[in-house]
């Protein structure tokens, strides 16, 4: 489809009349728009993957291998692609409690995976608020718990 349309006589001194198709001028820019946004979407994903992710799965395998290769991870296994449950996660919760910022907290957000559920615990138990994000969003971004809920168990 043309943007431009033409008129013109066999006389070269008479001026050709030009229109402007305003609606296939428009649809073809945000066509061409379209496909450019596209692209540069890519590159900066590609840019970004590059300056984030790299690093941190290099890390994070090499924690995995080390906690499965030393047998320091508890079930669930094997621990790739989780926060993995480890030997001793109850002692860790337990020197996390003892800290003054656990102390001093009114409301504390803790992770749903297993390692964590000594944590969680020591925050109602503390009498604190506990927020804790669903698991693939379930039912919403968080869940907000309180000891003096009835629906808690002891």
């Amino acid at each position: 489809h043309s943007r431009f349309s033409a008129t013109s006589t066999n006389n070269e001194n008479t001026p050709s009349d030009t229109t402007f198709d305003e609606t296939g001028y428009e649809t073809d820019r945000l066509a061409k728009d379209a496909i450019a946004m596209d692209e540069m979407k890519k590159v900066a994903d590609e840019e970004y993957a590059r300056l984030r992710t790299p690093w941190k799965w290099r890390i994070r395998w090499s924690v995995w291998d080390f906690m499965e290769e030393n047998d320091i991870a508890q079930f669930p296994r094997p621990v790739h692609h989780r926060i993995p449950n480890f030997l001793n996660a109850d002692l860790a919760a337990e020197n996390l409690a003892t800290l003054p910022e656990f102390q001093s907290a009114t409301l504390v957000k803790v992770n749903p995976d297993t390692p964590q559920r000594r944590v969680r615990h020591l925050v109602l138990s503390s009498n604190k608020t506990l927020l804790t994000p669903q698991p693939r969003l379930r039912t919403g971004f968080f869940s907000t718990l309180h000891k003096n809920n009835d629906n808690i168990p002891p």
